[in-house]
C-alpha cells in the first residue's frame, strides 16, 4: 500500500530503496512483551519503542499469523491469526485519534494457554481477541473496542464510517492487481480485492503472467473501482492454458462498476465479468464494454444503468448464470452483436426472460453488425 505521506521517512528498513510502500512485516515478541502495530505516518512515541514496531500498515484489509517457538525442540508452529480492517478513510481523524494498536502476548494467571491482547494507543482497556465484540478475529479500526469517548460512549465508532474515500492509480502502475510481494511483502493473499473506491486515471491492464488461476479482481461491497474519462481497462489474455487460467472482474452485492464518459473495457479471451445479485454497473455516454470472442459475462442481477454501448465481437459468447432478480437498463443502451452468437443457459426460459425484461420507458436496442 503506497502510504499517505511518502515524505515522511520510515524507520522500518527499507525496501527497493523506495519509502514509499507498505508492506507489514515480521517482528519477535518476547513472553510478557508487545509490539505496535504503526499506521501510515511513520510516527512512533519514543526512541526505545522503535526496536518493537512491527513495519508499517495504511488502509486495506491486513492478516496478522502468530507463531509459537518451541524452544526445547526447535519447532515452529502457528499459534494464531487475525485480520486488522483498516478500510475506512475516517480512521486517524479526529475526535477519534490512537490510530495505532499495541498487541501483547501473555498467560493469565491460572490459564492454559497463551492470549493475544490488543489495546488502542489511546489508552483504554486490554481486549482479548475472542472478545464477544471480536467477530471472527477481525479488528475493526473505526470501532474502538476498549476506548471511551466523551462524545461518542463506549467502545465508539465514529460518524461516516467506514468511509471508503477516493483513491486514485499512481501513474507506475500500469498493471492490475498489485501484489505486495513485488515490493518485499512476505505475502498478500487476495491481491485483486479492493475494498476502499478506487478511480484509474490512466489506461492500465491486467496480467497476462498469471500469479494466481483464476484471478479474481473483486470490488466488495460498498466499494466502486471507476474508470476515468477516455481511458481504457484492458482485461488481458494470460500467457498460460488451462481451466483456471483467467482472470475475473466481479462486482459483488453493493458494489459499484462506473466507466466514465469515453471509457472503455476490453475483455480478452477467456477472461470473465461478473455482476454479483444487486451490484451496480453505471456507464456513462460513449462508454464502452467489449468483449472479445471466448469470453464470458455472467449477470446474476445487477442493477443496470447504462449510457453506452456493451459490445459482443463476432464468434461465440457465452451468458452461463441466471439473471436472479430485474434489472434495470437505461435509456440509449445498446447492446450489439458483430456476428456474434450469445449461448444462454438451458434453463433459461421465456418466463425468465419476461421477468427481466428491461422497463416500459427504457430502450433497449440489440443490433447485428
Amino acid at each position: 500500500m503506497r502510504r499517505s505521506n511518502p515524505t515522511q521517512a520510515p524507520f522500518w528498513p527499507l525496501l527497493k530503496n523506495d519509502t514509499a510502500f507498505l508492506v507489514g512485516g515480521r517482528k519477535t515478541i518476547a513472553p510478557g512483551d508487545y509490539t505496535l502495530i504503526d499506521f501510515d505516518d511513520g510516527m512512533y512515541y519514543d526512541l526505545d519503542s522503535v526496536s518493537k514496531v512491527l513495519g508499517g500498515i495504511s488502509y486495506g484489509l491486513w492478516r496478522f499469523e502468530v507463531y509459537f517457538t518451541d524452544i526445547s525442540t526447535n519447532s515452529i508452529f502457528l499459534f494464531e491469526e487475525f485480520y486488522l480492517d483498516e478500510s475506512d478513510i475516517n480512521h486517524g481523524q479526529e475526535p477519534l485519534s490512537g490510530v495505532d494498536i499495541f498487541f501483547t502476548v501473555l498467560r493469565r494467571t491460572g490459564a492454559l494457554n497463551d492470549s493475544i491482547l490488543f489495546v488502542h494507543s489511546g489508552a483504554g482497556d486490554s481486549v482479548n481477541l475472542y472478545d464477544s465484540r471480536i467477530v471472527n478475529k477481525n479488528i475493526k479500526a473505526w470501532h474502538k473496542i476498549g476506548l471511551y469517548s466523551p462524545i461518542y460512549g463506549q467502545d465508539p465508532i465514529k460518524p461516516g464510517s467506514p468511509n471508503k474515500g477516493d483513491f486514485k492509480t499512481y501513474y507506475t502502475d500500469l498493471t492490475m492487481p498489485i501484489y505486495g510481494t513485488d515490493f518485499g511483502g512476505r505475502k498478500h493473499e487476495n491481491a485483486g480485492q479492493l475494498d476502499m473506491n478506487l478511480t484509474v486515471e490512466h489506461d492500465i491492464s491486467t496480467r497476462d503472467s498469471l500469479i494466481e488461476f483464476p484471478t479474481n479482481v473483486v470490488i466488495t461491497p460498498g466499494a466502486s473501482l471507476t474508470l476515468s474519462a477516455n481511458r481504457t481497462l484492458e482485461i488481458r489474455s494470460p500467457s498460460s492454458i488451462g481451466d483456471t487460467a483467467y482472470t475475473n472482474l466481479i462486482a459483488q452485492t453493493g458494489a459499484y462498476l462506473i466507466l466514465q464518459s469515453g471509457s472503455k473495457i476490453v475483455v480478452q479471451s477467456p477472461n470473465r465479468l461478473t455482476l454479483e445479485n444487486l451490484s451496480n454497473l453505471i456507464m456513462n455516454q460513449n462508454s464502452e464494454i467489449h468483449f472479445k470472442q471466448g469470453t464470458l459475462f455472467c449477470n446474476k442481477g445487477s442493477r443496470l444503468i447504462i449510457r453506452g454501448k456493451i459490445f459482443f465481437e463476432k464468434g461465440m459468447h457465452q451468458i452461463p448464470c441466471n439473471v436472479e432478480s430485474p434489472v434495470s437498463i437505461g435509456d440509449s443502451a445498446h447492446i450489439v452483436l458483430d456476428s456474434a452468437t450469445l449461448s444462454l443457459p438451458d434453463d433459461y426460459t421465456s418466463s425468465q426472460r419476461q421477468r427481466n425484461r428491461p422497463h416500459p420507458q427504457s430502450r433497449l436496442k440489440a443490433s447485428v453488425r
